[in-house]
């Protein structure tokens, strides 16, 4: 056997996402389940995606638009499509989400502070909960405006499309009899 045949694949961000992309010798099927189940970062993928799915946002609408046409199944994969490229470009280019929430990040933050060994407040009460809930609800708004953006620039994207012509026959090439 070759080096070059021994080396291991390169994977790409939505490598997970397509079945076509791992044949039966790479990944024989497990003993003992019927079941036919991806990597685990496809899964974490489409876990991340359904919830995605249902905050508002541009994926959300993205999520909409998909549904309507090919189905749940599809347009969450789709969407965790979405996410993998997503990601890898705010990776590469080391940005951030332009549409994020900060009170989640923070939240985060503070739990993996709290895990991490920062002491607790516990026994004052300090009005976060109260604060906490009307900053969510102040940035759902920019998030729903974004969702609203992407509808419009879709509808607007679709309406300047051309119309494809009907065809008819078998020789339709255009000029040519």
């Amino acid at each position: 056997m070759s080096a070059a045949s021994r080396a291991p694949a390169k994977s790409s961000p939505t490598s997970d996402l397509t079945r076509a992309s791992t044949s039966q010798a790479q990944h024989p099927r497990a003993q003992g389940g019927s079941q036919n189940r991806g990597p685990p970062r496809r899964w974490a993928l489409v876990e991340a995606a359904r919830s995605v799915a249902q905050q508002p946002g541009p994926l959300h609408a993205f999520y909409e638009r998909l549904r309507a046409r090919k189905g749940h199944n599809a347009a969450i994969v789709a969407v965790a499509r979405k996410l993998a490229v997503l990601f890898y470009c705010m990776l590469t280019r080391e940005q951030d989400y332009a549409h994020q929430q900060p009170s989640l990040t923070a939240q985060k933050l503070r739990r993996l502070e709290v895990k991490a060994g920062q002491p607790t407040v516990k026994g004052r009460p300090t009005g976060v909960w109260a604060t906490r809930e009307r900053m969510r609800q102040a940035e759902k708004q920019p998030a729903a405006q974004a969702e609203a953006s992407y509808k419009r620039s879709v509808a607007d994207w679709q309406a300047a499309s051309p119309k494809k012509k009907e065809k008819a026959g078998a020789s339709v090439t255009a000029g040519r009899a």
